[in-house]
């Protein structure tokens, strides 16, 4: 059996780490908030703009929401700019939530929404690879 010298097995080591490193920071490598700190009313929505080739979005987050209790729904979705289907979509009543969808080709823009039956503070980013 064949047996590598210890020095080549950290650099075997070395160079898996690294590319597991660069790989996971491809997956989201900035962010663009398009809802800071606003005052939401049950209904009340945000939208980001459109994304564009050159940088689609992958992920949309709320966070630094002022109130967790009943009836503080929040919705947080990615939806497809031509046909409005909604690729990503979640509900919930925690101070901050995300949903990652990895890589898309099509047109997308965030959506950031109350849900519930409260008024409350929020700001909503969009992610993007």
């Amino acid at each position: 059996m064949f047996r590598v010298p210890r020095p080549a097995r950290k650099l075997v080591l070395g160079v898996a780490l690294v590319a597991a490193l660069v790989g996971a920071g491809a997956a989201i490598a900035g962010s663009s908030t398009f809802v800071a700190g606003w005052f939401f009313t049950p209904g009340g929505q945000g939208v980001s703009g459109v994304d564009s080739a050159a940088q689609r979005w992958n992920g949309v987050e709320w966070y630094s929401k002022s109130n967790t209790g009943g009836g503080s729904d929040a919705r947080i979705a990615l939806i497809d700019a031509s046909s409005g289907a909604w690729s990503c979509s979640t509900t919930g009543t925690a101070s901050s939530t995300f949903c990652f969808l990895g890589a898309w080709s099509y047109q997308k823009k965030g959506l950031c929404k109350d849900n519930g039956t409260i008024n409350y503070t929020m700001s909503c980013r969009v992610y993007f690879p």
